[in-house]
């Protein structure tokens, strides 16, 4: 699950860059300094090329580089799942399976525990494709953000 993502910005490549780093480097916003209220982005800055991703919820990571253009600078890269998290999907799917397997054999007709496991994996698939498109929509909008006012 890869996905692009372009913005042109009115900036130097190393403005754009300084953008970046500021905006990952800022202190998390918290209520009565406890609460984390905001998504809190981490990343790495190397040159004109950086790696960014939600401190809790990094699932999803936003790798990209910024390159100079006449006009300013564009910010360009891909939005993509890490190779952990594939691999723990992988894994609690195949647990799924096996716990849905286990639980259709067991003494009685199988066929009504066997239909019950499709429903749920269904929810279970649901339910991770909705958390994969937040954390796209929620780097999405920390890039949008970071440079709204030269965009």
């Amino acid at each position: 699950m890869r996905e692009r993502f372009r913005l042109d910005v009115r900036l130097g490549p190393d403005e754009a860059v300084r953008r970046i780093e500021d905006a990952i480097n800022a202190r998390p916003k918290r209520a009565l300094g406890l609460i984390k209220i905001a998504p809190e982005f981490v990343g790495v800055v190397r040159e004109q090329e950086f790696e960014v991703w939600e401190r809790r919820q990094h699932a999803t990571h936003f790798r990209g580089r910024v390159r100079g253009r006449r006009s300013g600078s564009r910010v360009e890269g891909t939005l993509f799942l890490t190779r952990r998290s594939l691999t723990l999907m992988f894994v609690l799917f195949a647990l799924f399976g096996v716990g849905a397997w286990g639980f259709a054999g067991l003494q009685g007709d199988p066929m009504p525990r066997a239909l019950l496991a499709i429903p749920a994996g269904a929810v279970m698939i649901a339910v991770y494709l909705y958390t994969a498109a937040r954390q796209r929509r929620a780097l999405r909008v920390f890039f949008e953000r970071i440079f709204a006012d030269v965009a």
